[in-house]
């Protein structure tokens, strides 16, 4: 992550204290019912962004999962744990660590893949993990501003992709994760950085492109039996080292407007 003169700006910004100055001289009727409505608000436009829309049910149950963000230390269980909360009924989606290859993009004629991006391998996706949650304990110990840490988790994370499906809500959980653990968002508040993130869809898109789309050019992969990608290639480093550089100044932005706006 490059020291940018508009990271260095959003750092100067004081975001935590200005929400918590908000909140100090607000009436603890309207926080409540503000909370609730950016909730509710975050978990719709979480959903949205993946091109779904789901009952207000599983709408309350991820938002309970939500809440419970930075309330457990992060390790590959809670976020396997999160996961199921997310996923609800696993017998379509296998429920850890995938198996096999996963892609994002089209489909010929013949349903193989034309993918635009293709996930780590399944053989590296524990060592991934675990070198992920080391860095992240790293960077909250040495202090670095929760933002950015934030930003290098969760964007690390939704390119290792180490599920089947729900690598996208997974990675905006683990932002509310990192700022809550970091004691950056009010206590029992979430912010809807989801909303900002689904009303900038399209900037939101391009951020997460600008990793993934160059990773094309250095993976050797092929149409496996049942139309999924195998990687035939070493690709860890791929994913283990990125700069994150222009993700960390889209989550900030986002996150400077939950506050403002």
């Amino acid at each position: 992550m490059r020291r940018t003169e508009q990271l260095e700006a959003f750092t100067r910004l004081g975001l935590a204290e200005r929400a918590a100055e908000t909140i100090g001289r607000t009436g603890q009727h309207l926080i409540t019912r503000a909370t609730s409505f950016m909730l509710l608000a975050g978990s719709r436009a979480s959903f949205e962004i993946e091109g779904e829309r789901v009952p207000r049910s599983r709408l309350d149950r991820w938002g309970k999962a939500v809440l419970q963000a930075g309330k457990n230390a992060l390790t590959l269980e809670e976020i396997i744990r999160l996961h199921r909360v997310l996923i609800e009924d696993s017998r379509f989606v296998f429920p850890g660590l995938r198996p096999n290859g996963v892609f994002l993009g089209e489909r010929n004629h013949l349903g193989d893949p034309l993918p635009e991006f293709i996930g780590a391998r399944p053989e590296d996706l524990e060592a991934l993990c675990a070198d992920m949650l080391v860095t992240n304990g790293r960077m909250r110990d040495d202090g670095l501003d929760p933002v950015l840490q934030a930003a290098a988790t969760a964007f690390g994370f939704v390119y290792v992709h180490p599920f089947q499906d729900g690598n996208g809500r997974m990675h905006r959980c683990l932002i509310h994760h990192v700022l809550a653990e970091r004691g950056y968002t009010p206590p029992g508040m979430v912010f809807p950085v989801s909303s900002v993130m689904l009303d900038r869809i399209d900037d939101y898109r391009r951020t997460l492109q600008d990793h993934s789309m160059p990773l094309m050019d250095f993976i050797e992969w092929r149409p496996t039996a049942d139309h999924n990608v195998e990687v035939l290639d070493d690709t860890a480093d791929l994913y283990r080292y990125f700069d994150c550089t222009e993700q960390a100044e889209f989550l900030y932005a986002c996150v400077q407007r939950t506050v403002e706006d």
